[in-house]
Order: structure tokens, then sequence, then C-alpha cells
């Protein structure tokens, strides 16, 4: 099966029919133009390349006043109403989740987690791998951040659920994925 890429630093898309040779890569889903975006170092992958139509829009998603610079914005996911939410933990300063509308508007933020990675269902369930503060997956409204549940001990950092409420953990220091179910 082939499957597309999108490399940021490129600007190109690559099909590829080996998907086992890319090694660490990341995946991160642009939501507002419903692109994937996978990054993994150049010539690591057996790709044939294809050119792509899309621009850089300057000045998209801009901080209002007051609110802390950009850390290290390292996860991206879209919620059901297309707003984009980012993960700012890698810097370990900001610890925080910011939301963004279509137009890069600032809608709110989150602080005091120290999310890797982010999911969002379709009825507004965030899980968030926090694999510093709380050392496992939180799960909280998006409306208000208000806790639902948390998964302790897996020390995440990616996460995922499916629509029976399983969720997935991927952990890159043990190299491996957790399948949590619902008792």
């Amino acid at each position: 099966m082939k499957q597309i890429l999108a490399l940021p630093w490129t600007s190109k898309l690559f099909f590829t029919t080996k998907p086992a040779e890319l090694s660490g890569v990341i995946l991160a889903a642009v939501a507002l133009s419903c692109v994937a975006v996978v990054a993994t170092p150049p010539g690591q992958c057996d790709a044939q390349e294809i050119e792509a139509s899309y621009r850089l829009e300057e000045g998209w998603a801009r901080l209002p006043e007051g609110v802390p610079a950009w850390g290290q914005t390292i996860g991206l996911e879209p919620d059901p109403d297309g707003n984009l939410w980012t993960s700012d933990a890698g810097d370990r300063v900001n610890q925080r989740i910011q939301v963004f509308d279509q137009d890069g508007r600032y809608l709110k933020e989150w602080t005091g987690v120290m999310a890797r990675e982010i999911y969002i269902t379709e009825d507004d369930t965030l899980f968030v791998a926090d694999y510093q503060l709380r050392n496992g997956i939180v799960i909280v409204s998006a409306t208000d951040f208000s806790e639902i549940g948390f998964i302790e001990g897996p020390l995440p950092e990616g996460v995922a659920a499916d629509s029976k409420g399983t969720v997935y953990a991927a952990k890159v220091g043990g190299r491996n994925l957790k399948k949590f179910v619902k008792n």
C-alpha cells in the first residue's frame, strides 16, 4: 500500500510503498488544510517525489500581547469545530495547550500541563500525553478543561483513542505501544 508523505522542509509530496523504512517518523495532522505531515530526515526512505501546491501563510497564529512567547510547539490536533490545538511543552517552561481558530486567532489556553501530544474526540474529550508533570494520560473536557479521567504510568509521548473508548499510548524511550481498555 502506498502512503502519501508531505515533508515540510521541501514543500513536496512523496509516495512510498515501504513505510517500514521510515525511521524517526513524527506524524502531525495539520487540521486546517487537511494535510497529513510526516517528518523524517531526508534520504531515509525510498520515495517518489511529486510537486505540491502549498504556500506558507506568514503571520498565521500570532500570540496576543501578554501571552508568553512560543516555546517548543510539538503537538497539533484539530477539534470537531476546525480549531487547531497545539501543545507547547517541549521547553519545560510554557507547559500549556493553546487553541487557535482557522484564521489563526488565539482562542484560549490551558496551562500547567506538559503535553507531548494531544488527541480530541468528536464529543470534545481531550486526551493529553503528559510525560513529565502527571506521568500519564490526562483526560479532560475540551470545553472547560475539567478532568474526566487519568491513566497512570505509561509515560506517554503519543496518544490516540478510538470510538469504543480504547486509549493508545506511544512511548519513544520504551519503544512500544500500550493499549488501555475501559473496565
